[in-house]
C-alpha cells in the first residue's frame, strides 16, 4: 500500500513526457507478434510514471482467495506504445516471460527485466463475445535499422 501511495504522490509532481508512438515504431507481424523499434522501447520502459498515465491499470483477484491473479489495462491512450503493441481497455496481464504478476513485487521485477530484454511473451486474458479467451502476445526489440530485417525472418519463421 505505501508503494502505491509513493508512485500516486510522483505520478501527480509531474514527469517528463512521453512521445507519441508511430506505426513505423512498432511492426506488427501478426496477430500476437510485434517488432517495436529499440529507442521508443527504452524511452517508455525508462519512464515508468511517464507511462502510467498512458495507461490505468487496477488489481485483478480471485473471486474466492482474493489473491491477485492479474493486472487489467484501463483507458489506454490512443497512440501510445501500450496501444500501438495491440493492448485493449479491459485485457488483464496474468504472465511475463514465464513469470506470475501475483503481487506489485513481481510486476516490478518483470518490469524491470523487459528493460534489458531483446525478447518478451505477455500472456493475457482478453472478454471476446461474453467470452473470456487466454491470449499471448510476443514482442522483439531493435532498433529502426534491423527492424525491417528482423520482421522479414519472423514473418518466414511463423509461416514455417
Amino acid at each position: 500500500m505505501k508503494m502505491t501511495n509513493l508512485l500516486f504522490a510522483i505520478a501527480l509532481a509531474g514527469c517528463a513526457h512521453l512521445p507519441s508512438v508511430s506505426s513505423a515504431d512498432v511492426k506488427k507481424l501478426s496477430q500476437n507478434s510485434y517488432v517495436v523499434e529499440q529507442a521508443i522501447f527504452k524511452k517508455h520502459v525508462d519512464n515508468p510514471i511517464s507511462l502510467a498515465k498512458k495507461v490505468k491499470v487496477s488489481t485483478v483477484r480471485h473471486k474466492k482467495t482474493r489473491k491477485i491473479v492479474g493486472y487489467r489495462l484501463k483507458r489506454i491512450e490512443k497512440g501510445s506504445i501500450i496501444d500501438r503493441i495491440g493492448f485493449k481497455s479491459g485485457d488483464v496481464l496474468y504472465e511475463i516471460n514465464g513469470k506470475k504478476l501475483n503481487s506489485l513485487d513481481a510486476v516490478w521485477a518483470a518490469y524491470n527485466e523487459m528493460k534489458e530484454a531483446s525478447f518478451f511473451n505477455v500472456k493475457f486474458t482478453r472478454k471476446v463475445k461474453k467470452r473470456v479467451k487466454r491470449m499471448s502476445s510476443n514482442f522483439r526489440i531493435g532498433d529502426k535499422t534491423n527492424v525491417a530485417t528482423k520482421t522479414a525472418n519472423l514473418l518466414i519463421k511463423t509461416k514455417e
